[in-house]
Parts: structure tokens; C-alpha cells; sequence
């Protein structure tokens, strides 16, 4: 309890206007969707003008089993892995940045997910995106493994003749706004 309160007193003492603190994440803006392969390793939430092809995504969809271990109820769950381009991007181009979306179904082509799809495209048209850079890919996918990220970006390459270079980010959308207790900028 001690702890907590000489805690609770130095991170007071430290919100002063000589120390300001947030909890906002670091955002790096980039100009181009490309750019995301040069990127800050340590970025967290990624900023740009992109455009979501749905067209040419892949997915992979698994069973999520219910809370209780007597349960033999599951519930469908389907992850698609979108590419996020620049308005100059031709197929012969890769691509450097994939964006995964949920929803509980079987079926990529559901109503659920085109819900969250039609939220993406909408968010694309409003201004720029912010992504969670939440892995990269990988070399070597198992494509029988259980990452969805991996191995929805990998049947999209296959499906739609796309590549994509080991290290191209594997991101969530909408990013996380809130971090951990930092120094302001």
C-alpha cells in the first residue's frame, strides 16, 4: 500500500508543467502506404492516406469454442486481411501494409463483415488512416498454423497473383488511441 501511494505522490508531483504526462500513443505519419516498409521498427500506430482493396482480400476462419469446458457450442469467427495501397499502386507493386478485420461468421462474405469492411472504406474516404502495427510478415508462414494475419495475407498473394515482402506490416484497424502513462511530446 506504501508503494502506492509514494507512486500515486511522484507521478502527481511529475504532472507538473515542467513534466506533463499522456497517455495518447505516438503516431508516425508516413506519406506514402509504401513508406510503411521504412517505417520506425518501434512505431506502434501507423498514419496515412491509403486506399482498402477488398477486392483482392484474403481470409481464414476458425471456431471459437464457449467459456465452459463442458460447452460444446462454438461460435464462428472469420479474419480478412485487406491491402492498403496508394492511389498510384499497380499490381506489379507490393504491398507494404495489410489491414485485418473481424467478425463472427464462417463466411468473408457475409453481412457482418461487409459491415466492417464498408466502416474501413468509409473511414479510407474521410481522411487519413491510422493502423495498429501489430506484426509483420514473416518469411515462412505455416499455413496450417493458427495466424490469422499470416495466413489471410498469404491466400490473397496466392488468390489475386500479389506480393508482398517478408516485413510488410500485418495491422489492425482503428488503431488504439490511449498508451501507456508517457512523457508528452
Amino acid at each position: 500500500m506504501l508503494r502506492r501511494v509514494i507512486l500515486a505522490a511522484l507521478l502527481s508531483t511529475l504532472a507538473c508543467d515542467g513534466f506533463p504526462l499522456t497517455r495518447d500513443v505516438r503516431v508516425q505519419k508516413l506519406d506514402t502506404v509504401a513508406s510503411a516498409l521504412d517505417r520506425d521498427p518501434d512505431a506502434k500506430v501507423l498514419e496515412f492516406t491509403a486506399i482498402p482493396r477488398p477486392d483482392l482480400l484474403g481470409s481464414k476462419s476458425w471456431a471459437v469454442r464457449g467459456g465452459h469446458r463442458a460447452s460444446s457450442q462454438s461460435t464462428p469467427r472469420t479474419a480478412v486481411m485487406i491491402p492498403l495501397v496508394d492511389a498510384s499502386w499497380t499490381p506489379d507493386q507490393p504491398i507494404a501494409v495489410w489491414v485485418r478485420l473481424d467478425a463472427r461468421t464462417d463466411d468473408p462474405k457475409s453481412p457482418a463483415m461487409q459491415t466492417e469492411i464498408d466502416a474501413l472504406l468509409d473511414a479510407a474516404k474521410a481522411g487519413p488512416l491510422r493502423v495498429n502495427a501489430t506484426q509483420t510478415l514473416p518469411e515462412d508462414v505455416d499455413m496450417d498454423g493458427t495466424n490469422a494475419f499470416t495466413i489471410g495475407a498469404k491466400r490473397a498473394m496466392a488468390q489475386h497473383g500479389l506480393m508482398s515482402p517478408t516485413g510488410a506490416v500485418l495491422a489492425t484497424w482503428p488503431a488504439k488511441t490511449k498508451g501507456s502513462v508517457r512523457l508528452a511530446d
